[in-house]
């Protein structure tokens, strides 16, 4: 990875863009550098690079008319101030929507268990991660203080790829184990597993997210954050990650919906399910939280299942919503914000 970053630097350019027309000769001139047809050269109005814009808000920040009302992640309901997170995790499941709960929690709980005497391991993987990441330093901390801690840095996150190797040197420095994910698949689960050994039998805390572990993006993006002590769930966690470093994938999947081999497959069947229900005239409804949706077999599913009487609505995230599929499922789809 470190070698492809350094040849994108001197890869050919295969575009070029202007702020403002150009002299004719001097055009010429910079194509033939470049070794591009002028057909690849445009002409955008707006400037290049906007970066400029967050030292303007910094400026005008005392016109409040031209600022919306200021948004902040309020801190959950579900824990409550001076008990630890863990004890209350294992008084019942827990669930964060982000951007409207502070993902505060979830980093005193990393927190926690890297000072917990009882927690003898924490496994985590990684995409993306904020530029001083807390959740790092909860990782290093555990390690420095005797605990197991295994993560997948996946290296293969866009233009993120410099910021992971980084991050996954200064683990690797405070004697965590860091894998890389498997080869030819792209690992981007967000999971974390907290082992503890109670009375010689092992305890399991899981979180099971949609969002990176990155407090900036918690604050903007609409995710959810589901954290259980459920024991089936924590089992299967650690086959998954069981299986992560041995450079394997999970062949069969109880609790969880692993990719490559227990995901589609799933879903399938319980699209199955709801597609009975409503043929016996039940109630029957399906609600999917995605980021795209590429799989026509599950594409297809969807149309069946929408004939047949089945609600669903969709919430995607992102800037392109597949139309013609929404068209033919006749479900209801809501774009949520990045």
């Amino acid at each position: 990875m470190e070698g492809i970053i350094k040849r994108r630097k001197k890869l050919a350019p295969v575009r070029i863009e202007l702020s403002r027309e150009l002299d004719d000769e001097i055009l010429n001139q910079l194509c033939g550098y470049l070794d591009i047809e002028k057909k690849y050269v445009f002409r955008n109005i707006s400037p290049l690079d906007l970066s400029f814009v967050f030292e303007l808000q910094d400026d005008l920040r005392q016109k409040s008319a031209l600022f919306y009302p200021k948004r902040v992640p309020q801190k959950s309901a579900q824990f409550v101030s001076g008990r630890p997170v863990l004890d209350r995790i294992k008084e019942g499941d827990k669930l964060l929507a982000y951007p409207f709960d502070s993902i505060k929690p979830f980093l005193t709980m990393l927190h926690e268990a890297a000072s917990d005497k009882d927690v003898v391991s924490i496994k985590m993987t990684l995409y993306r991660v904020a530029k001083n990441s807390e959740v790092i330093s909860a990782l290093t901390e555990a390690a420095e203080n005797g605990k197991h801690v295994l993560v997948l840095v996946e290296l293969k996150a866009r233009f993120d790829e410099e910021n992971n190797i980084e991050w996954s040197r200064r683990l690797e420095a405070a004697g965590c184990t860091v894998i890389y994910g498997l080869n030819g698949f792209k690992v981007h689960s967000k999971l974390c597993l907290i082992t503890k050994n109670v009375n010689g039998e092992p305890e399991y805390y899981t979180q099971i997210g949609t969002g990176n572990y990155n407090e900036k993006t918690s604050r903007i993006y609409t995710d959810l954050s589901l954290m259980t002590a459920n024991r089936s769930i924590g089992r299967n966690a650690n086959d998954v990650f069981t299986a992560l470093a041995s450079d394997t994938t999970v062949k069969e999947s109880a609790e969880l919906l692993v990719a490559p081999n227990c995901l589609q497959n799933r879903v399938i069947e319980m699209i199955d399910e709801q597609i009975a229900l409503a043929q016996k005239g039940e109630a029957a409804y399906i609600g999917i939280k995605i980021n795209f949706l590429t799989d026509k077999t599950i594409m297809e599913e969807l149309i069946k299942a929408s004939k047949a009487g089945v609600k669903i609505e969709l919430a995607v995230r992102g800037a392109r919503a597949h139309s013609s599929l929404w068209r033919c499922v006749g479900g209801i789809l809501l774009c949520s914000p990045r």
